[in-house]
């Protein structure tokens, strides 16, 4: 019967998935289009799911704008697509950390779910965003293979952007770019803007990667007794 259930949850998840694409491909799904908070939405996300991350033994930051600082798009959604973002962090990161950070660039909000897990390769980066992918050591984590399409089309639908940025060892870094309060910008400024920001954060992974470098140098002794055990 455990099983039987577990079956059942997983099918309707499915059906579940199919639908909001099928909505998303349509133009059918309706999107409550207005300035948001960003603070407040990370801090919804976190609230949510702080109590995953303490079961797991992750620390989950937040490191917000103010909160006056506003998106345009649909709450509701964003919050949906970031907090898939860092469950899905959550899961990757072991005993490490998962950290929501937003920023505002010009005329675009920055939202990206970092995280200090085994990283993407970058075959598999190309690949993460196509329906029902699934990396090969990821196969034993439930899911239907499609929360990330879902979370790009669902941010191209706000006339957003969704990309990663990753490095194997170091960890990875999901970047939403959305609209800022004065609303939709034409789709190469946000292309360009989409850019900037996930250059950005791999610039930032490849100075962590050489800080951890630098720390495996000076304290080799250690590093064995992490890899050890």
């Amino acid at each position: 019967m455990e099983r039987g259930r577990t079956i059942v949850g997983s099918m309707a998840a499915l059906v579940d998935d199919l639908l909001e694409l099928s909505r998303l491909e349509s133009g059918t799904l309706a999107l409550e289009q207005e300035p948001f908070s960003v603070a407040d939405a990370l801090q919804a996300v976190s609230a949510g799911l702080l109590p995953i991350a303490l079961d797991r033994g992750v620390r989950l930051q937040v490191s917000a704008p103010p909160r006056l600082r506003a998106a345009t798009g649909d709450r509701r959604r964003v919050e949906q697509i970031v907090t898939n973002l860092a469950a899905n962090a959550i899961k990757f990161a072991g005993d490490r950390g998962v950290e929501l950070v937003g920023w505002f660039e010009g005329p675009v909000a920055v939202i990206a779910v970092r995280d200090e897990g085994p990283g993407i390769a970058p075959a598999d980066r190309e690949r993460i965003f196509e329906r029902f992918y699934r990396m090969a050591d990821h196969e034993p984590v439930t899911g239907t293979g499609l929360g990330l399409p879902i979370a790009r089309d669902l941010a191209r639908a706000m006339g957003g952007e969704l990309d990663v940025a990753s490095m194997p060892g170091v960890g990875s870094s999901f970047v939403l770019v959305l609209p800022g309060p004065a609303g939709a910008i034409p789709v190469a400024a946000m292309a360009v803007a989409s850019g900037a920001a996930l250059d950005q954060e791999t610039d930032r992974l490849r100075t962590l990667a050489l800080l951890q470098a630098g720390a495996a140098a000076t304290h080799p002794d250690r590093d064995d007794r992490e890899r050890a055990g």
